[in-house]
């Protein structure tokens, strides 16, 4: 009998904005913009440092590429919905490997830690 139902959040509640940002300027998730998201999600570099790398490549500035990241992403109501009526039954949790900091600002601002029983953020900063 299941007990518990795991969630991944980006690409799964939310848009992966990184993954939105790179359609927009035709990039793929590819040598050194795999290499970068990589460091982000391992917890070797901030977000501030992921922009700013981006922003050294690209030539926009590190506002310029979150705004844009942000404008690309969105919520996935209906999946928080699911995840609502699931936790009549069963325990949900939330697991990724996303950055600490940046998901957990993202939980609070929307409102999102109250669909989850329990919260596991694989990537931190030493």
């Amino acid at each position: 009998m299941y007990k518990a139902i795991i969630f991944d959040f980006f690409d799964v509640m939310r848009t992966d904005a990184y993954k939105a940002w790179l359609d927009l300027h035709g990039l793929k998730r590819e040598g050194i913009f795999k290499d970068i998201v990589e460091e982000m999600d391992h917890g070797h570099i901030k977000l501030e440092q992921f922009l700013q790398r981006l922003s050294d490549i690209t030539g926009q500035t590190p506002e310029e590429i979150f705004n844009e990241m942000e404008e690309g992403a969105t919520l996935d109501h209906e999946v928080l919905k699911i995840a609502e009526k699931l936790r009549v039954n069963y325990k949900i949790a939330l697991l990724s490997n996303a950055p600490s900091d940046f998901l957990r600002s993202l939980l609070r601002e929307h409102n999102l830690e109250k669909y989850f029983d329990e919260i596991v953020i694989q990537a931190k900063l030493a």
